[in-house]
This record gives structure tokens, sequence and C-alpha cells, in this order.
């Protein structure tokens, strides 16, 4: 059995999407992954295959974004971390007909997330809170 050590796997993920290595990133989570995202849809996302097209969208519309923990807290097999993304909005961000148009802004993403690792070492379940995040992304200077 695998030492479970959420702070080891939250800091695996994020320095790979830090990286834009996304074959790392999907490395961290079990395959029965599963993320909520409350304020942007009812729907959770599920798998590996998901949360990797979800970054590669992030990755198309912020093509210089970079990732980090500003502050994590663990017990037991649970985490809680604030992680801020700083980029530039350059792409095209989302799916049609709720597509956003770049702006060409840099912004500055601050966001909670929530999760659990699984008795294999890897991240089973997170839910994301990132108010403001679109407002962010609609701003036009």
């Amino acid at each position: 059995m695998t030492t479970v050590d959420p702070e080891r796997t939250a800091r695996r993920l994020v320095s790979a999407l830090d990286r834009h290595d996304l074959d790392e990133a999907v490395a961290t989570l079990d395959p029965t992954f599963k993320m909520e995202e409350p304020a942007v849809s009812g729907e959770p996302l599920r798998g590996q295959d998901a949360y990797r097209g979800l970054w590669s969208s992030v990755y198309r519309a912020f093509p210089d974004a970079r990732l980090r923990i500003t502050s994590l807290v663990v017990a037991g097999d649970r985490l809680a971390a604030e992680i801020e993304m700083t980029g530039t909005f350059k792409g095209e961000f989302g799916s049609p007909p709720q597509s956003l148009a770049p702006t060409g802004q840099r912004v500055v993403v601050h966001w909670a997330a929530f999760g659990r690792v699984g008795s294999t070492g890897l991240l089973v379940e997170a839910r994301i809170y990132n108010p403001g995040f679109a407002q962010q992304l609609e701003r036009r200077e």
C-alpha cells in the first residue's frame, strides 16, 4: 500500500501544471478522479482525459500560464489549498457558444481547492472555487 501524502500529491500536481506537463499532472490523478466546480457547472468533470482536456484549453487561452500554491493545509487524506495562476489571455477560452474571446490582458486568478487523496496516493476528488475568474476574462481595459 502506498503512503498517502496529500501535500506531496498537491505540490506534484501544481508543479506539473506550472510546467504545462499534462502527462505528469494526469499521473497524480486516480482514474476515477472527479472534480466539481460549483460556481461554473452543475456537472462534475470526471476522469483523467477530461482533466487533460480542461488544462489543454487553459493553456491555449493562457500560453504563458504560471501556477503556484500560496497556502496548503493537510489533515489525514484531505487537503485545502489556495492556488494562484497568472497569465496573459491570448486565446479563446471555453467552448462555443459560451467561449470568451481573448482580451490580451494579464490576469491573476486565485482559487481555493479542496481534495482527497486515495490509498494509492493519487487525487480522487476535488472541489474548486474561483470567484471572479469569468469577470476578469470578460473585462477589457
